[in-house]
């Protein structure tokens, strides 16, 4: 299951507030199996100031069933589906997040486009951040059988200060090790250009254990399943390598992550998708 991460800014400069104080980061699947649930966790970020009323509201197709997950100090309802989130009073929070379980009928399969909205007040004014439509494909599953004979996934081990083969455009790729049994060691690959620090969210699955592996120059921490990196002076034209691990007992499936990076490049935030191989 590929995710992808759509990262809205307000466009109204009217506010007292710069125009790059208040986002919503949607982290949701690109494509999944049919029969498959998915989640759809969404990222609010805005000054602590900002602390009236506000609503999210995001219709589905006919025959998706909305799931309330996380919604935090949120209101939570649907009907003829389309969900809502309501804030009386935002959270004096500056970053605050919720969560919604998606479950499309198990008959289901095609292509569908799927946005929301987040509108708030402000000093009697009314922003309105309406999010970039995203794909959702829904396949047939393909009967393979995985792994057969072979206990270890192979993958392309990096260097954490090669300077060779780097690519001329910044990236993050994701590449997860597993050993079948439960456990997974996960490689974030940053191929850096020209910046310095870098700031990395991964949105783990419920169920899965969190262990930091030794990196150097990376500050981590983990809390309501998002892991979150800082990494500080990197090496120009390197590829620089973040690790951790999960462990999942119960469960030998790859896990479903999700993440962004978050870097600043000509006095601008830019964030990106970490793909995964």
């Amino acid at each position: 299951m590929r995710y992808i991460i759509i990262t809205l800014i307000v466009l109204n400069s009217l506010f007292s507030f710069s125009q790059n104080d208040v986002s919503v980061t949607t982290i949701m699947p690109e494509i999944i199996n049919q029969g498959e649930t998915f989640i759809i966790n969404i990222t609010f970020e805005k000054p602590k100031s900002l602390r009236n009323y506000a609503s999210y509201t995001q219709e589905f197709p006919q025959g998706f069933k909305i799931v309330e997950k996380n919604s935090g100090e949120a209101e939570f309802s649907v009907k003829n589906n389309e969900l809502t989130l309501t804030w009386l009073r935002l959270p004096a929070d500056e970053h605050f997040f919720v969560s919604v379980e998606i479950q499309p009928d198990k008959k289901i399969t095609g292509k569908f486009v799927l946005n929301g909205k987040f509108t708030y007040l402000t000093k009697n004014m009314r922003g309105v951040i309406t999010t970039k439509p995203v794909t959702l494909t829904i396949n047939k599953p393909i009967n393979s059988q995985n792994n057969i004979g072979n206990n270890d996934t192979k993958i392309v081990t990096y260097n954490n200060l090669n300077p060779v083969s780097v690519s001329t455009e910044f990236s993050c790729t994701r590449e997860i090790i597993t050993d079948n049994y439960g456990n997974f060691n996960v490689n974030l690959i940053i191929n850096n250009t020209d910046i310095n620090e870098v700031k990395i969210f991964e949105s783990i699955p419920q169920g899965y254990n969190f262990e930091v592996v030794n990196n150097e120059k990376v500050q981590s921490s983990f809390a309501n399943e998002i892991a979150q990196f800082t990494v500080l002076n990197i090496p120009p034209k390197s590829i620089y390598t973040v690790k951790y691990k999960l462990t999942n007992l119960n469960d030998t499936k790859i896990p479903l992550i999700s993440g962004q990076i978050i870097y600043k490049s000509d006095n601008k935030i830019v964030r990106k998708i970490i793909s995964q191989k």
